[in-house]
């Protein structure tokens, strides 16, 4: 018969903790707690990611920009005797399926990548990889909040938008 690691009594996690909302830069935004300066926004922001082996998580982290409530998909390689085969606050996940695949490769004797769909206020870096995120699961974020975000970081606001676009529908 077959024994499974019963993840309450044994850790996978590694031997690093992964980063959470108190010490790391939120998917969102990546300047936060001054994890990463200004220009990570800008033409040269994927120089700040040298530790980076694809660029999955560099596109997601521009398309969530401002964004805290937009979906992801996020993946974990996982030893394949663990049980239940699920992601957990605190685990370490990538946005990118073959970052998932190396690691499970290079690390784990026998895995399974598992995904799973979350928000971008779930994910959180400590500005050493864009490859590798710490997730922890927070609140959706209303659209107040948002604009707040959005402004911080040098965006039009939702509701601004939503202005904008009213206005150039009734120029029409």
């Amino acid at each position: 018969m077959r024994k499974y690691i019963d993840i309450l009594t044994e850790t996978y996690h590694g031997e690093h903790r992964a980063p959470n909302r108190e010490d790391g830069a939120p998917l969102y935004d990546l300047t936060l707690n001054g994890i990463y300066p200004d220009d990570v926004y800008s033409p040269r922001g994927r120089e700040h990611d040298a530790h980076s082996h694809d660029s999955d998580g560099f596109y997601s982290a521009m398309q969530s920009r401002g964004r805290p409530n937009k979906f992801v998909t996020i993946y974990r390689a996982m030893p394949r005797d663990v049980r239940p085969l699920k992601i957990n606050p605190g685990d370490w996940v990538t946005l990118s399926q073959d970052y998932a695949k190396q690691h499970g490769i290079s690390n784990l004797s026998g895995y399974r990548v598992v995904k799973m769909t979350v928000a971008a206020r779930d994910l959180f870096t400590d500005g050493n990889s864009l490859d590798e995120w710490g997730y922890d699961p927070q609140p959706s974020v209303p659209t107040a909040q948002e604009d707040e975000i959005r402004a911080r970081l040098g965006m039009e606001t939702k509701t601004a938008a939503r202005a904008r676009i009213a206005a150039e529908k009734a120029a029409k």
